[in-house]
């Protein structure tokens, strides 16, 4: 099985960028950059039955990875979308492509296909 990392996106609103947090962004030693939190990693398929897993949850204010890879060959499926984060990342066939982002506000978050037919729920906690 061939795979690859073929992208890497950061996205906005739903978002914070930073990799460590300075003094300015925190409550304690005032100056100090502190190091960055290990991201939250996930592999997520898609395949003829849907996303796998359905259901990721996350901590909010901790990165987050998305290692997805499309596994199956379909037209809807040759994106990933959040249309909340105005996120369309292509999706080629047996491919993994990262997603990496930091959620800062607690909720649900539905990513689906290229045409919403195949859909998955990133819960923030």
């Amino acid at each position: 099985m061939r795979r690859a990392m073929l992208g890497l996106i950061t996205v906005g609103s739903f978002l914070l960028g930073s990799a460590a947090l300075t003094c300015e962004e925190c409550d304690d030693d005032e100056g100090q950059v502190h190091p960055a939190v290990p991201a939250q990693t996930f592999d997520l398929q898609v395949t003829a039955a849907g996303f796998l897993p359905k259901e990721i949850r996350v901590k909010a204010g901790a990165p987050v990875k998305l290692r997805v890879t499309r596994k199956v060959e379909s037209k809807c499926a040759t994106d990933f979308t959040v249309k909340d984060l105005t996120v369309k990342i292509p999706l080629p066939l047996e491919l993994t492509v990262e997603v990496e982002f930091t959620p800062t506000r607690k909720g649900k978050v539905t990513f689906t296909c290229a045409v919403d037919k195949v859909a998955g729920t990133l819960i923030v906690e």
